[in-house]
């Protein structure tokens, strides 16, 4: 089985979740939580996945750190390399729902007929275990038009709404271009995280202007009938696609 650059162009939104939450999903309950939760996730537990501790902030890491006293100037202290992590207090409480887009690029063709190619998809071994370790048991194939149907919802529910893919950077190179987007409080710092999540193909969907304590539930359009539900086992090992030729 080899990849074709052939196949056509398109994306499949996954959704990762415990089973018993599938459901309330599938009858247009969008469970949504605040950045605080997940920056926290990573510091209680001390594992990155689901946690994260450096979400919506602009980092910058140092080496050949000196602690210097302020008034005698006198150095007190080294460190081999350290982190600063700016972020706005706002943001902490700004709800997100996160969900996983593969793209054609993830996929290979198993089979070909005179109409359609047959795609799996082609993950590595170290990103499916991730994908497992991290996220639930089960995994929603969502209907290809849900980010219209949440964009739709916001609407009517008068919600400011964002949805947009993570982009994933190298937090160990200085980036100005990043640094001027952070300072300008520009939303984009919302889609930010480190190349080392790049796996999890994450893409969000915020509620703006929303300020919330605890988790919540956005209200959208039922998808029970348009989705498919599988474990996610099943999914990244078997999962098959039919793409019909153009």
């Amino acid at each position: 089985m080899m990849r074709d650059n052939s196949i056509p162009k398109f994306n499949l939104y996954v959704k990762f979740l415990p089973e018993e939450h599938v459901e309330s999903l599938l009858e247009g309950n969008l469970y949504m939580n605040n950045f605080q939760l997940f920056i926290d996730m990573e510091n209680e537990t001390r594992q990155r996945g689901q946690g994260d501790n450096l979400e919506a902030a602009f980092v910058t890491r140092i080496m050949n750190i000196r602690f210097i006293e302020s008034k005698s100037k006198r150095v007190f202290g080294y460190a081999q390399s350290g982190e600063i992590i700016e972020r706005y207090a706002s943001v902490k409480t700004t709800p997100i729902f996160c969900f996983s887009c593969f793209s054609h690029k993830d996929f290979q063709v198993y089979d070909e007929t005179e109409k359609s190619f047959f795609v799996t998809l082609n993950l590595n071994e170290e990103e499916k275990r991730s994908i497992i370790k991290d996220f639930g048991d089960t995994a929603v194939i969502l209907p290809p038009d849900f980010l219209i149907n949440l964009q739709d919802a916001s609407n009517e529910n008068g919600e400011n709404a964002f949805y947009k893919q993570v982009e994933y950077y190298d937090y160990d190179v200085y980036d100005i271009k990043r640094k001027t987007l952070f300072d300008e409080q520009s939303i984009d710092m919302l889609f930010w995280k480190d190349q080392y999540f790049k796996y999890q193909r994450e893409v969000r969907f915020v509620l703006t202007e929303k300020k919330t304590t605890k988790p919540i539930f956005f209200k959208f359009k039922n998808i029970k009938e348009k989705s498919r539900v599988m474990k996610t086992e099943e999914f990244l090992e078997n999962f098959l696609l039919e793409l019909h030729k153009s």
